[in-house]
């Protein structure tokens, strides 16, 4: 459950999404400046900084 404490990361949590770079694609796109990211956004995430232009 995501609602849990876990300590996974963007780099760990990425090969198991098979749809993880389009769903970062579109967060880029939706929220380029990040303003909707905290530090757990950006753990678990990545900053949106990270992410390859849709």
């Amino acid at each position: 459950h995501w609602g849990k404490r876990h300590f996974q990361t963007a780099a760990t949590l990425a090969p198991r999404y098979p749809e993880w770079d389009r769903f970062a694609a579109v967060r880029a796109r939706l929220d380029p400046e990040g303003r909707f990211a905290n530090r757990y956004v950006e753990r678990v995430l990545g900053a949106v900084d990270d992410r390859q232009p849709a």
